[in-house]
């Protein structure tokens, strides 16, 4: 998959523990060690009945015990101890197991055996990951959830080239220890970081342009949002972008992203009798803020319209610092400041604040001459937001530093 600006494709573990009580999803932030991680569920689990729960358990005891990524139903069946062909784990019923367990752990790196018929656990790479994984996580203690998350992607966009090619590029190794992977590898990554601070996350499976894996991530006010570290990652020279974080599932899927969710709607069958959440937060939605003072308090409203001081107090501090990273990224970035009318001529060559030279037409701009490593979708001139629709010919001709194209 190439990134967001071209086009973008995609891409345990048990210490010998008796089958009792189901490990809620937070104990997730205890897993510090391969043996001890896979010990933990998550929320795929959850939405298991008690019989696959068991089954669930039990794949990753046997796990453990072989190292290897697979087990079959006769073996989950022979650990459990059933003999009853009625009550048996059943070959589609083992898929669905796998399916929860897969998305439950996204630290799980595995590697092919010498003689190349097993795959196997590579043990040496997951206690590096959940090493790197939980000193991040420690870097950000004291936060509440949203701050932590914002924490977590910056992160990742910043210490992460985009990458194909590289050694362990679709895996969390990729992302954290070797800084370079695909998208998989951002979403496997950001999945383990808020796992690890107690942070409801899932991968989401779908297309954007092309076959595409991003997350979706529970806040303190109990909704989901989702996030796309991937596309918010325009390259090593430019800022942290927010266009694809904390959104809800309509703005995604107007923004080229398409879910899957369980075998109706997903050709590849990520989701086998799973279903991912859906995001319908608004509460914590990160959007452009033109000043600190319009940030604050504008997060909830109560009946007369007016904001609580309890949920300005709250939001306070998360909001002035979006207001300061969004005016950060403001000249050069996807995200609009100002569509109103202007008193530009029409036709008249400008310099754009972002280094481009500009002509508009209303509330949009034609590039005549580009400059830096990527073209934005919007420009800024006077002051004033305007939408790039055009590009004019030779525009960027003799620019050997572009790396990215964007398509508003």
């Amino acid at each position: 998959m190439l990134k967001k600006s071209i086009i973008t494709a995609v891409g345990a573990l048990f210490a010998v523990l008796t089958i009792g009580n189901p490990i809620k999803a937070e104990a997730m932030a205890n897993g510090r060690t391969w043996s001890t991680y896979i010990t933990q569920t998550g929320y795929f689990y959850e939405q298991l009945d008690p019989k696959l729960k068991k089954a669930y358990r039990a794949y990753t005891e046997l796990m453990v015990e072989r190292r290897v990524r697979f087990v079959t139903y006769f073996d989950i069946n022979a650990r459990l101890g059933i003999t009853d062909d009625s009550e048996k784990v059943t070959e589609d019923e083992q898929h669905v197991v796998e399916a929860a367990l897969g998305y439950d752990h996204p630290a799980i790196i595995t590697r092919i055996n010498d003689s190349h018929t097993q795959l196997e656990l590579n043990t040496d790479c997951m206690n590096e990951v959940l090493s790197q994984a939980a000193e991040v996580v420690s870097s950000f203690g004291g936060m509440e959830k949203n701050e932590k998350v914002k924490g977590f992607h910056d992160y990742l966009v910043t210490h992460i080239t985009y990458s194909k090619t590289a050694s362990h590029a679709s895996d969390a190794y990729g992302a954290l220890i070797g800084g370079k992977c695909l998208c998989v590898g951002y979403a496997d990554a950001f999945n383990l970081l808020c796992n690890m601070a107690d942070i409801e996350c899932v991968k989401q499976d779908g297309m954007a342009l092309e076959r595409h894996v991003w997350n979706i991530v529970q806040l303190q006010d109990g909704e989901w949002y989702e996030v796309d570290c991937t596309w918010d990652d325009w390259g090593d020279d430019s800022p942290v972008l927010y266009d694809y974080y904390l959104k809800n599932r309509a703005y995604m899927n107007a923004h080229n992203h398409v879910h899957y969710e369980r075998e109706e709607t997903d050709p590849y069958g990520c989701y086998y009798c799973i279903t991912p959440p859906v995001a319908n937060g608004t509460k914590y939605e990160y959007k452009p803020i033109s000043t600190p003072n319009d940030a604050i308090g504008n997060d909830s409203e109560n009946t007369n319209g007016q904001t609580s001081s309890a949920d300005s107090s709250n939001n306070a501090t998360y909001n002035n610092q979006q207001a300061a990273d969004n005016n950060a990224v403001a000249q050069n970035s996807n995200v609009p400041d100002d569509k109103s009318e202007k008193n530009i001529v029409s036709g008249k060559v400008y310099a754009a604040e972002s280094g481009e030279d500009v002509t508009v037409s209303g509330s949009e701009a034609c590039i005549v001459k580009g400059s830096g490593s990527r073209i934005p979708s919007y420009v800024t001139v006077d002051g004033h937001s305007y939408e790039v629709t055009e590009i004019g010919d030779e525009a960027y001709s003799d620019n050997k530093d572009i790396k990215s194209v964007t398509i508003p």
